[in-house]
């Protein structure tokens, strides 16, 4: 069995809808086939979070900089976006990405529906950001799992992602 961590944006949930779920099936999965050292996920009680409210790059810097024995990693799965120096401090491992959002304008309509109080986080409505987040996505990842043929369409057409894999949300 290979050693593996888990690295999601979302608490992990058994029940209820969105990313937790799709992290909580994604982590029973990889526990199936691999040893699970760690899992690392979305604090929202940390520093960065207070500083800087919902900045996946204030996470991702955090995470990167407590990820144990990165030479050890042999397969790194992640949920969400802006994981780039956490990919890059577990280079020895093969890098699978979950991609939680379709592409800028369909995340920006899925936020608009939730209706949430806060506006959208910076990295859906600064296309500058977006590319970073992008950019990080298709130098880093192995394989790049994507929820619809609609992502994964944006994929190929935007990112020149070669072969995205689609698996829906809502797959346990």
């Amino acid at each position: 069995m290979k050693n593996a961590v888990y690295v999601t944006d979302s608490h992990i949930e058994k029940h209820g809808s969105g990313g937790g779920v799709v992290s909580y099936h994604e982590y029973e999965a990889l526990k199936k086939v691999c040893t699970v050292r760690n899992v690392y996920q979305y604090i929202g009680k940390l520093l960065v979070e207070e500083v800087y409210p919902r900045n996946p790059f204030m996470h991702d810097y955090y995470i990167a900089s407590i990820v144990d024995n990165p030479d050890e990693i042999e397969l790194a799965q992640f949920y969400g976006a802006g994981w780039t120096l956490t990919m890059r401090r577990l280079s020895k491992a093969k890098i699978i990405v979950t991609v939680a959002a379709h592409n800028l304008q369909i995340s920006l309509e899925e936020w608009s529906n939730f209706q949430f109080i806060e506006p959208p986080p910076p990295h859906l409505t600064n296309p500058d950001l977006f590319a970073l987040l992008c950019k990080g996505l298709t130098e880093e990842a192995d394989i790049i799992v994507c929820p619809s043929t609609s992502s994964a369409k944006f994929l190929v057409d935007k990112l020149h992602v070669k072969e995205p894999v689609i698996i829906p949300h809502g797959t346990d």
